[in-house]
């Protein structure tokens, strides 16, 4: 032991013993090798595995000495930034609406606070009430706050609400000044399950970004670290963040033609399909789904380019998907463990794979048993006067839909059975008892294995040689409207890397490992 320890000067006058074990735990050391270090007193020495009470932590009446507390001044300054407050709501705002119409609540749909007791929020504004027409940037400044006071009335449950409406009516009143109220959220949900705000969530990427790098971006601590474009830039680059592209961003932006193309596309398709019967006025009790557009960059799994896409489906949602009369909605989806016994068999037969993806799938099987419609929105009706020539279509009518339109509830399940039946009774497959998405069937000479895996519109077709996937391609475009998408040899399927060469096949998952690496 050298003699310039750091604790060599305590122990001189400490009466501190140290004795290290017999036996050293680094590899590379003499096993014989013993250091004791002992001060000359009385002090006993004790053996290797008894504790030493000189070393032990501090009891907490002792330890309680060794904490620095705050001045009186810094516990002052502390004590003045702490807030106690009962309330739980931000500061009022006040809105006066008429008592016109004959909605019993003016057009508020609220519920019960599911945590605070004696309190009503506000979930939507129903459409054509006054409340919706003539209270401004309701869905920005008020869904989800606290609806506190009618006139000088304290609003305790959603009950409340119409009786109150209905008295002030009788009262022969004219207008009622309704106050609402956002409420503070704390850093805890109803659960108990701790929430970060995008603000903290930006001071932890700083504190993070200081530490990889030693450079500390955050300047004035004071105040909240800024968000550069830069920043957001690199954050959607890196897939940290995902840019909501809404139809009002594009139509501003270089791209539009070609999101309304790929719109056009989509309803070309349909059409082609015989998706859409000719506009007519609503029936009576009909079904009517407005539509879901999303956009996107997509990736194309040929050029592997980032492709404008434009996707058009029925909002079959639980607000109005519940009006549906549903029927079976079991759709099978192929499982991990199927798809890995496809790629064992694939390798132990020395087979080659090739992909094909179903453009507008869905479409292709017959629509539910309940008749239903779809709204004639702005995508629809462009489409319609511009692309297909047709005059414009007259407010309120709504189109038939005689197809399987995505986004029902009974969507999927038409699907597979459309497909599912064109495998069997058409192409000759047999699906695998417990798995129903993988297929199989042997060749005119009964000798060589062909399989064909399904995820939804997605396939894999397997066989000995390339010349018979390209006859079960063929086959199956036969039982399409549109042209298949052809993915080749297959290199990724399901979210699995999939490398085939003349030896071996590999699966593995390196983009998807990338991918978690760079955001976590």
């Amino acid at each position: 032991m050298p003699t310039n320890d750091a604790r060599h000067d305590t122990m001189t006058t400490t009466n501190y013993i140290m004795v290290l074990p017999q036996k050293s735990a680094v590899p590379h050391l003499s096993t014989s090798l013993k250091y004791t270090l002992v001060e000359a007193t009385e002090t006993p020495i004790l053996n290797d595995n008894t504790q030493i009470i000189q070393d032990s932590p501090l009891p907490y009446t002792a330890a309680i000495h060794r904490v620095t507390l705050p001045s009186p001044d810094e516990l002052t300054q502390s004590l003045q930034l702490l807030d106690i407050s009962l309330n739980v709501t931000e500061p009022c705002v006040s809105e006066t609406v008429t008592l016109a119409g004959t909605h019993p609540t003016l057009g508020l749909m609220t519920e019960d606070h599911p945590e605070y007791t004696e309190t009503a929020i506000l979930k939507r504004m129903h459409p054509g009430t006054v409340c919706h027409k003539t209270i401004p940037r309701w869905k920005s400044r008020l869904r989800g706050s606290i609806v506190r006071m009618i006139d000088n009335i304290t609003i305790e449950n959603s009950k409340q609400i119409p009786e109150i409406i209905r008295k002030k009516r009788q009262e022969g009143k004219s207008h009622v000044k309704i106050q609402f109220a956002r409420p503070i959220w704390s850093a805890l949900n109803g659960e108990g399950i701790p929430t970060l705000n995008f603000d903290q969530l930006n001071v932890i990427a700083h504190h993070l970004h200081a530490i990889n790098h030693g450079e500390d971006q955050w300047v004035d601590k004071t105040q909240w670290p800024p968000i550069s474009d830069e920043s957001i830039a690199l954050a959607i680059f890196k897939g940290l963040a995902i840019p909501k592209l809404t139809r009002r961003k594009l139509q501003q932006s270089p791209a539009w033609d070609k999101f309304q193309s790929s719109e056009w596309k989509q309803l070309n398709a349909y059409h082609k399909q015989g998706m859409f019967g000719a506009p007519c006025e609503k029936p009576k009790d009909a079904i009517v789904l407005p539509w879901i557009w999303s956009y996107l960059y997509k990736v194309d799994p040929i050029s592997l380019q980032d492709v404008a896409k434009s996707r058009g489906t029925c909002n079959g949602g639980q607000k109005h998907g519940k009006i549906i009369t549903l029927a079976e909605t079991y759709a099978a989806c192929v499982e991990q463990p199927a798809h890995r016994v496809l790629w064992a068999v694939n390798t132990a037969l020395n087979h080659i794979a090739i992909g094909i993806d179903v453009g507008n799938a869905y479409a292709e099987a017959d629509g539910p048993e309940d008749k239903f419609y779809m709204i004639v929105d702005k995508q629809f009706h462009e489409w319609w006067t511009e692309c297909l020539g047709h005059p414009p279509i007259p407010y309120g009518q709504v189109i038939p839909i005689l197809k399987n339109l995505q986004g029902h509830p009974e969507g999927p399940r038409l699907w597979h059975k459309h497909i599912h039946g064109i495998r069997r009774n058409d192409l000759g497959f047999e699906a695998c008892t417990n798995e129903h998405c993988l297929y199989y069937k042997r060749d005119e000479d009964v000798k060589n294995l062909i399989l064909v895996l399904r995820q939804v519109d997605d396939f894999i077709i397997s066989a000995s040689d390339l010349d018979t996937t390209l006859d079960i391609k063929a086959q199956i475009q036969t039982k399409m409207t549109n042209p298949l998408n052809d993915l080749g040899v297959i290199k990724r399927f399901n979210g699995v890397d999939i490398q085939q060469t003349r030896y071996y096949v590999k699966v593995f998952a390196e983009m998807y490992l990338t991918r978690v690496i760079e955001q976590h």
